[in-house]
């Protein structure tokens, strides 16, 4: 059977051959080097987190002993709440002095997301503890208190707002050596026989 445009037919495929030419050769110099990149984009690069920038700070040197469960949650909290700009490079472990050998964060710092500004402190004052209940050997406490901004001096650092009262539960449990350590803190009411 005969085409109706046999010389049609070879033009197209002759264009089609030079057009995959082009394409494969598109982007090469005359002397046939590799492609050059495309431009460099202007957007902003995209900040990685560096894992040894956030390697947990020094451990403390000893192990505390209070025979007071209320004493060892606020000290619990006061070493865990007390916080500089340089701890959101390196996660404090002040806390571990005061945490249970089972406690889940031991040994790894606790990271701080929300550093005060270079120069203050931030820690907690105004500490309220309330008895949540008790269970053998453990008993939990719902500790209220205020973050306070201060800079170096000690005087409280200009703030835009005034800080609000945070709530969280501690747990803690009685050690072989009858000093109480603190086993987990909880945002929200833990059981005690967990």
């Amino acid at each position: 059977m005969r085409t109706p445009f046999p010389r049609r037919g070879r033009a197209l495929a002759a264009i089609s051959a030079a057009a995959a030419a082009a394409v494969l050769l598109a982007g090469c110099g005359s002397d046939h080097h590799d492609p050059k990149p495309a431009a460099e984009s202007h957007a902003p690069p995209v900040h990685q987190a560096d894992p040894s920038a956030h390697a947990p700070g020094p451990a403390p040197t000893a192990t505390a002993r209070i025979t007071d469960p209320a004493a060892a949650a606020v000290a619990y909290l006061t070493a865990s709440q007390t916080v500089t700009a340089a701890d959101a490079t390196a996660p404090p472990r002040r806390a571990e002095a005061y945490m249970a050998p089972d406690n889940p964060e031991r040994n790894r710092g606790q990271h701080v997301w929300d550093p005060p500004p270079a120069g203050t402190t931030r820690k907690p004052t105004g500490i309220k503890t309330e008895e949540g209940g008790r269970k053998g050997d453990r008993v939990v406490y719902k500790v209220t208190y205020t973050p306070e901004t201060t800079a170096g001096d000690g005087k409280p650092a200009p703030s835009s707002s005034p800080a609000r009262e945070v709530t969280t539960y501690v747990v803690c449990q009685r050690q072989s050596n009858g000093g109480w350590l603190v086993l987990r803190e909880s945002p929200d009411l833990s059981p005690v026989a967990d």
